[in-house]
């Protein structure tokens, strides 16, 4: 017999506590606990049975995009926090192109992407379809020395890094997908509010450059050297 007599040190309660109070009281009631056994709290979301923070993290991003493997591009410890919360948004369509803004009540911007002027903005668009980013997607193909190119959509794009290379490499192409997308993403904004923007070659550079320093000084890998991170990056790591 469970006693459910509770002793609170608050008496006065809001009438939302009230109801949290009486569906705790009848979870508590409703549950037959074991005689003579030690009964415990188990987190049910995961095998082991304990609760993280990256546990309940995983079980929100699943309910969200569906797809575990998206989850696991969603932070990197390896580049700039901005790009993390960039790629957090992207993953749930949330940045401002126009295919967005436009369902959302602003009619008044062109809908065509101004990239290529050929089909609308949406987030596939910008990032994976059009002829811009697909000029940057296969420069980075050759850099690496891995096939990054002719993906329809994120899913598809984050399981590359399925490749067998080593645990390193991977690390090290995912970080170079998530900066290769934050810098797409920059290269819009310049030709939407500048009007200008890099060369293809340009902003390959950009991207190797920037790479090197943050991987460099944001890991325990302090001794790759430029020459060979220009030429392998995913290997140069071991």
């Amino acid at each position: 017999m469970v006693d459910t007599t509770w002793a609170w040190s608050r008496i006065n309660l809001s009438e939302n506590m009230l109801l949290d109070l009486a569906d705790l009281h009848k979870m508590v009631v409703s549950y037959n606990f074991h005689t003579g056994k030690g009964d415990s709290w188990r987190w049910t979301r995961d095998n082991s049975g304990f609760f993280t923070v990256h546990g309940l993290r995983r079980m929100m991003a699943d309910s969200l995009f569906g797809e575990v493997s998206v989850l696991d591009y969603l932070w990197d410890s390896w580049i700039p926090i901005r790009i993390n919360c960039f790629m957090w948004r992207l993953m749930q369509h949330r940045i401002p192109v126009a295919a967005n803004l436009i369902a959302r009540g602003m009619g008044s911007i062109p809908s065509d992407c101004l990239g290529c002027v050929l089909e609308a903005e949406s987030v596939e668009h910008v990032f994976l379809i059009c002829h811009r980013a697909k000029d940057i997607w296969r420069a980075v193909s050759l850099w690496i020395g891995c096939d990054v190119t002719g993906f329809k959509s994120f899913l598809q794009l984050v399981q590359v890094a399925d490749e067998p290379y080593t645990v390193s490499g991977r690390r090290v192409l995912k970080a170079i997908i998530l900066v290769l997308l934050w810098f797409i993403w920059k290269q819009r904004n310049a030709r939407t509010f500048r009007h200008r923007s890099l060369s293809t070659e340009a902003l390959m550079e950009e991207i190797m450059i920037n790479l090197y320093v943050w991987i460099k000084n944001r890991s325990t890998c302090k001794e790759i050297v430029w020459l060979d991170w220009n030429k392998s990056p995913i290997y140069v790591m071991g």
